[in-house]
């Protein structure tokens, strides 16, 4: 709906020069702008206002200084406001005009009574909450926001920086993480290495026995004069006892043998899942894969200070060249 235009607030003139430059109630302050030059100044107004911007959950909390002016008299049911521009930062007004001899445009009718200007003070306050709004972006990946004047293309190169430190701390963490199960199997692979030669070892040294003695009761069977003696019999038993003691070792040692790589095929199994961990890590926090959204913030409406508001003789075209955007989408003074 159109808004409703400030009491007492009408058209200007035809706009043909007034014979001098109009009566202004003291209360009302006057400033003069340059925009362009020309030989006419025309009614406008200008306002001056402090805006805070807070996010809840996030770490903003920006004050900027905003510079408006707005063209007077756009009619029955417009509020002046809607058409203000911001400053740009060299645009500072005069306290006189620059050019004595420039001509001034007439007033609009009612805009000399001091009570209008509480009524166009409300509503430049209205139209700073709606309309200067601070641009932003955000990271949902990062959980980041962009900082007031920060370009987009900046904010992407902060954010995939801060996702390659995030990515390389994430791969530090699971490769800590692995590292204790990886020393402890490997500390039980060097164990079962161990007791494989070990095994090993008592395996030989029981064979080469067995061996000596079975050559010795063989011996002694050709040798002596009874072949089947109780003697002889007694050490042929012992001996394949021997063989059957050796014959266990070898078996100890199968088994010793099979634990190391049953034990070593864990500890490639183990390896193989730390790599495909670290590839999921590296393709979920790739820079390339980031996204970005754009925010917009109003200013806190409870913060929006107004620090003035005056009537504005401007010379030149308001809005034609004449203004500039801040950094992060905030127009007026940083």
């Amino acid at each position: 709906p159109a808004a409703r235009p400030a009491p007492g607030v009408g058209k200007p003139g035809a706009g043909t020069p007034a014979p001098g430059r109009p009566i202004v109630p003291p209360k009302i302050e006057q400033v003069f702008l340059d925009v362009g030059g020309g030989a006419l100044y025309r009614p406008a107004l200008y306002g001056v206002a402090e805006l805070h911007y807070t996010k809840r959950g996030e770490a903003l909390d920006h004050w900027t200084e905003v510079a408006c002016v707005a063209e007077l008299g756009d009619g029955p049911g417009a509020d002046p406001w809607e058409a203000a521009v911001a400053l740009p930062h060299s645009a500072e007004p005069a306290d006189e005009p620059a050019d004595e001899a420039a001509g001034f445009a007439p007033l609009p009718s009612g805009v000399t009574d001091p009570t209008v200007w509480t009524s166009l003070r409300k509503r430049f306050e209205a139209w700073l909450y709606r309309e200067r709004k601070l641009r932003l972006y955000a990271c949902p990946r990062l959980d980041l926001l962009s900082e007031p004047g920060e370009t987009e293309a900046e904010f992407a190169l902060r954010a995939r920086d801060a996702a390659r430190r995030a990515r390389d701390a994430a791969v530090e963490e699971l490769r800590e993480k692995y590292a204790a199960k990886v020393e402890r199997l490997e500390g039980r692979i060097e164990t079962a290495e161990d007791r494989v030669e070990r095994e090993a070892s008592q395996y030989e040294q029981h064979r080469n026995q067995s061996l000596v003695r079975l050559g010795t009761s063989v011996l002694g069977a050709f040798l002596g004069r009874k072949t089947l003696s109780k003697t002889n019999l007694g050490k042929l038993t012992t001996t394949a006892d021997s063989f059957g003691r050796a014959s266990k070792h070898r078996d100890d040692v199968d088994r010793a043998e099979a634990e190391v790589e049953d034990l070593r095929a864990e500890l490639a199994a183990l390896e193989a899942e730390l790599e495909a961990e670290l590839d999921g890590l590296r393709a979920a926090w790739s820079p390339e894969t980031l996204s970005f959204e754009p925010l917009e913030i109003a200013p806190r409406k409870s913060d929006i200070g107004v620090k003035r508001i005056a009537l504005a003789w401007v010379r030149g075209p308001i809005g034609a060249g004449g203004t500039e955007d801040a950094p992060g989408g905030v127009p007026g003074k940083q």
